[in-house]
């Protein structure tokens, strides 16, 4: 089952909405991450994933935000002598690779910066000590598959909601926005081409095709049969015009009833959206439990 067949569960059909889905699964994506470092900080390591850095030549964050970053103070303990590295100001990393500083970063207390969207630790780490950098990227979402990478399926859910959020609000813009303007069109052009017809066939200054045929003038003439005739014409416009303006009221009621149930199923799936998060307040995660060894 895909992302978008079960996005349709909550708000109908999504045709003509492919490329709105395929962007708003993305979007939503950065949503949840956003919300969940909003809701605890901690949650973000549900949404992390660890690369090993071993040389001088830095990690790319890309579109990612860094969690936690670590290095290994001993050759020979074997990713066990684990010490947290702090961020330093980019202008300060002459300083501490400078071991006359006073801002020398040992490898007992390592720290780490970012420049040009790179990150790099030091000391500089090496494959005997190794840097480890935890970090959240927004995951690639596959609809078809229903996957998203480096994303808690447990949070699928909330993806799903917050597109359904999108399209039901989508939907009430495009009813607002556009089956009401297209039809008060189709309306008033319609029944204002009948009423201008009765109009000629009434009034006795009216001249219908060039011919001086108004039921004043039969009436003048007493031309009773003309008169009967006449009537009957406009009484046939009168009805025509009357037809679109009934096309009004029962399209006006069909799209109010269309208009309530998407407005009560955005607020029904909101509803759901904010339950889905209620597990989750106040929840802390122990940021060391993808790790092996003691932190120093």
């Amino acid at each position: 089952m895909s992302f978008s067949t079960k996005i349709g569960y909550y708000a109908g059909s999504v045709t003509g909405f492919d490329n709105e889905v395929t962007s708003w699964l993305n979007d939503g994506v950065k949503s949840i991450i956003a919300r969940a470092g909003a809701v605890s900080p901690d949650l973000l390591y549900k949404f992390s994933h660890t690369t090993t850095l071993s040389a001088s030549s830095g990690y790319e964050i890309a579109g990612g935000r860094v969690l936690y970053v670590e290095r290994d103070a001993d050759t020979s303990s074997g990713g066990t002598d684990l010490h947290e590295a702090k961020l330093i100001p980019l202008n300060q990393k002459n300083q501490a690779a400078d071991t006359a500083s006073i801002y020398f970063a040992p490898s007992t207390a390592p720290v780490y910066y970012i420049d040009n969207n790179k990150l790099y630790v030091l000391p500089i780490p090496t494959t005997t000590q190794p840097a480890s950098i935890v970090v959240v990227n927004y995951g690639t979402v596959d609809d078809s598959a229903e996957t998203i990478s480096s994303f808690p399926t447990e949070f699928y859910k909330h993806v799903v909601l917050w597109v359904a959020m999108n399209i039901l609000h989508a939907k009430l813009v495009k009813l607002t926005e556009t089956t009401l303007a297209s039809l008060e069109t189709e309306i008033t052009t319609e029944a204002t081409s009948a009423l201008t017809r009765a109009r000629k066939l009434m009034e006795d200054d009216a001249n219908l095709a060039n011919v001086n045929a108004s039921v004043d003038d039969f009436i003048s003439n007493e031309d009773t049969e003309m008169v009967s005739a006449s009537l009957s014409a406009i009484t046939t416009e009168l009805n025509r015009a009357q037809k679109h303006m009934d096309k009004w009221t029962i399209r006006e009621k069909k799209l109010i009833t269309e208009y309530n149930w998407t407005s009560g199923q955005l607020a029904y799936v909101k509803g759901m959206y904010e339950e889905c998060w209620a597990p989750y307040q106040g929840v802390t995660v122990a940021n060391d439990s993808a790790y092996a060894g003691d932190r120093k």
